[in-house]
């Protein structure tokens, strides 16, 4: 699929697109223009003395952030927001979010408010009750039991300290020594000292893991929450461009759902898929031209009159024989087979064939529809037995075209044309003309099944995102199944836009079109002499001969 192809349901659907994008910007600055800016205020907690120890171990850093993990979990908890509200007297606390810093003993707390005063005074709130759930609160009470856990560690100290200068001194004496039983007297008392030592040590160690000096599970403020003074939001453009964007998102989502849920066929894509068929041209919609069936000779060097020339040419180069008789078949009515076909004629007369253009949709009630006088005898009285077919034909723009009317229309049931009495018809039309275009009936009648076998090519003509899929796949189905010749499809009634996104016709750009409506009005303006030189045509000639 093509590029183009793909950007084709948002080229069609633009004014959807606008429409959401234009509604989404407008109602996001509506929304955020109002709202105050907000502010950040940050506390930050240790967790352990792993950080000011000399030397640390893997066991230290492990644990304090195992019980960062809790303290977080605890911070979230009713009984520590409440303790939070009742301290502050606020009856709800502003957004905030506590996590641990990743790889690292951290807490860090988060308040976001509109208030910057109370986000300070949240924050280092809730620090401070993190902190009276953990075991360092009751330290730093100051009871009688930490004093004299302080006292008697500072004796031990004093012991250690002792203990170590008496071992200092009697290991110099024993290497002035000389007797063997003063030297085992003092190596019995360098082992004792040292024993004592030991224990001191010991004992130093337990009573400084019960201060708060030397305790894990203990909760310190590194960075109490400051006042914030540049709030951090709302970035009201950002949130305007994201919602512009989704809305703009949400557009184009309508439009592929509103694409694919019609069932018709848009695209030179839907054609190849669907039908297995070529594209052989694409009408541009000629807009409130009046007789459409004729634009080709009123306007002969418009884009347009062009377009059906490159039909023609299509047509001779991708049949393998010659193109005697060319039926004009359409799904269903108003698809705009009677436009292609007579102009079709008109381009193919301008080369200087002569051309019969045959109406054999007989059940319309305007069976004329090529010609401003209505109720001619045509098809139907030729049919009917009532005249011969001579005695109907028409010259229709030149001598080079003549045109074999419907009729009075057909009144009964469907099905009025006798194949056997048709191929007669085209057979006597064939020895005077170079060649027959069959304007025929909607294919839901069943003349347009009849008249198929009977033709050297059918060309199917559907307006794209009107003819339904399932009905153009109905009729290739039952064309084929009469082995009628189909050769491709045209596109009628396509936009400029449409036909530009379909494969590239840039013949239908803007500024061509400009050069159109210029030499459309050169066409107006020429001469009676000017009409007879462009169509090229012999002296009328009588049609019965």
């Amino acid at each position: 699929m093509k590029l183009n192809e793909i950007l084709f349901p948002f080229v069609k659907w633009w004014w959807l697109l606008l429409i959401a994008l234009i509604v989404s910007s407008i109602t996001s600055y509506f929304i955020v223009r109002n709202q105050p800016p907000i502010y950040e205020a940050k506390t930050t907690l240790m967790v352990g003395r792993a950080i000011t120890d000399p030397n640390p171990n893997d066991r230290d850093f492990y644990l304090g952030q195992q019980l960062a993990d809790m303290y977080v979990t605890l911070a979230q908890r009713d009984p520590m927001i409440n303790a939070t509200k009742a301290a502050l007297g606020l009856e709800e606390l502003p957004e905030f979010n506590i996590e641990r810093v990743s790889g690292s003993q951290f807490i860090e707390i988060k308040v976001l408010d509109t208030s910057p005063e109370r986000a300070q005074v949240v924050a280092n709130e809730l620090a401070n009750q993190l902190i009276l759930q953990s075991p360092s609160a009751q330290s730093a009470g100051g009871s009688s039991s930490s004093a004299f856990i302080e006292q008697q560690l500072s004796a031990v100290q004093i012991n250690i300290e002792q203990t170590e200068q008496e071992l200092t001194q009697a290991q110099e004496q024993l290497g002035n020594l000389n007797s063997a039983r003063d030297i085992a007297a003092a190596q019995e008392k360098i082992a004792a000292l040292q024993a004592k030592l030991a224990t001191l040590q010991n004992n130093y160690t337990e009573l400084l893991a019960s201060t708060r000096s030397g305790a894990s599970n203990t909760l310190s403020i590194i960075e109490a929450a400051a006042l914030p003074v540049k709030p951090v939001g709302p970035n009201k453009p950002a949130i305007i461009l994201i919602a512009s964007a989704f809305g703009l998102l949400l557009g184009a989502c309508a439009a592929l759902l509103l694409e694919n849920l019609d069932t018709t066929i848009k695209t030179p894509a839907d054609v190849r898929r669907a039908l297995n068929l070529p594209l052989l041209g694409i009408i541009v919609d000629m807009g409130k031209e009046k007789e459409t069936w004729a634009y080709a000779a009123n306007h002969p060097r418009t884009p347009v009159s062009e377009s059906f020339r490159a039909l023609n040419a299509r047509l001779q180069l991708v049949s393998k024989t010659p193109l005697k008789r060319i039926l004009l078949a359409s799904p269903e009515a108003a698809e705009g087979k009677t436009t292609v076909a007579g102009n079709l004629a008109l381009v193919m007369a301008q080369s200087g064939e002569k051309i019969a253009l045959v109406d054999a949709d007989l059940h319309r009630n305007d069976n004329n529809f090529f010609m401003e006088t209505p109720n001619l005898s045509g098809l139907s009285e030729v049919i009917s037995g009532r005249t011969d077919v001579f005695n109907v034909l028409t010259t229709w723009k030149d001598d080079r075209i003549v045109l074999l009317p419907g009729g009075k229309a057909l009144e009964g049931a469907p099905g009025n044309i006798n194949p056997h009495k048709m191929k007669s018809i085209f057979e006597t039309l064939e020895t005077t003309v170079d060649r027959i275009i069959i304007d025929g009936p909607p294919f839901f009648m069943a003349d347009a099944i009849t008249l198929a076998p009977l033709v050297d090519a059918v060309v199917i003509v559907i307006r794209p995102g009107r003819s339904r899929e399932d009905t153009v796949r109905t009729m290739v189905e039952q064309l084929q199944m009469v082995n009628a010749p189909i050769l491709g499809v045209v596109f009628n009634r396509v936009s400029q836009q449409a036909a530009v996104s379909f494969g590239g016709y840039r013949l239908y750009s803007p500024r061509y079109a400009q050069e159109q409506k210029f030499k459309k009005n050169m066409d107006e303006q020429e001469s009676e002499t000017t009409e007879t030189m462009r169509w090229a045509g012999s002296p009328t000639e009588n049609i019965g001969k």
